[in-house]
């Protein structure tokens, strides 16, 4: 599943995007049947940031068939 989420993050950013850091909690395994969707919010913004480029947070969630 981590590795959904940091494709799924990636694409997003394209391919000028970089993924600096990635925090991640998992509470429950992906059952095999199960449908997994992300939704993800641009939490901030900073278009100056110490590496010289612009800089977003986002959240991301992650729900099965039963949550969404």
């Amino acid at each position: 599943m981590g590795a959904w989420l940091t494709d799924y993050v990636s694409y997003w950013a394209g391919n000028e995007g970089f993924i600096r850091y990635l925090n991640a909690s998992y509470r429950g395994p992906a059952y095999e049947g199960d449908v997994t969707y992300l939704d993800t919010e641009v939490a901030e913004r900073h278009e100056e940031s110490t590496w010289g480029v612009p800089l977003v947070r986002l959240d991301v969630t992650m729900t099965n068939q039963e949550s969404s």
